[in-house]
């Protein structure tokens, strides 16, 4: 029996409640899922991070966002709570209002978006506070931060019927 069993166990749970909770069922690895939509794609994954008395388990989402006009380019999200890198890219995620409001919608750690010219999809990660699995030795115990309602509606949103991706 490994000695993280039962913490690993509790992650599992908390990561396929929040994974169906946002509409990605398809199994890809053991935390890892995907789900089709409208606009594209959405894959949700658990990135664990071990220390000696902690374990975390940080929400990673990644958004490929097909046929749109999105300018090729690499950005990244600044915690001054606008994007940074190719101007094209900045001023164009800037203007969209659905990507632009991300930050208002859930407490972002990193963000960045990437086009190569000849992609026909565009591919937004994200990595969040809210999904995240935390468990500590030393005080002993583990806490999910669940995502909101709120937070649940707006990223299924991105890639929904609701999302107009060309919407600048």
């Amino acid at each position: 029996m490994r000695l993280f069993s039962n913490v690993d166990k509790r992650a599992n749970i908390a990561f396929e409640l929040m994974a169906n909770q946002l509409g990605c069922s398809e199994v890809i690895a053991p935390l890892e899922r995907s789900g089709s939509f409208d606009g594209g794609v959405m894959t949700v994954r658990y990135i664990e991070k071990r220390r000696f008395f902690s374990r975390i388990y940080k929400l990673h989402i990644t958004l490929a966002l097909s046929g749109h006009d999105a300018p090729a380019g690499e950005a990244h999200w600044k915690k001054g709570r606008h994007w940074t890198g190719n101007p094209a890219v900045s001023d164009w995620l800037a203007g969209h209002a659905q990507l632009s409001g991300l930050s208002s919608l859930i407490d972002i750690e990193t963000a960045s978006y990437r086009r190569k010219t000849s992609d026909a999809t565009a591919t937004v990660d994200l990595v969040t506070l809210p999904g995240c699995f935390i468990w500590t030795l030393v005080p002993p115990m583990h806490y999910f931060v669940k995502l909101n309602g709120k937070e649940i509606d707006g990223l299924r949103r991105l890639l929904g019927r609701y999302l107009d991706i060309n919407h600048v």
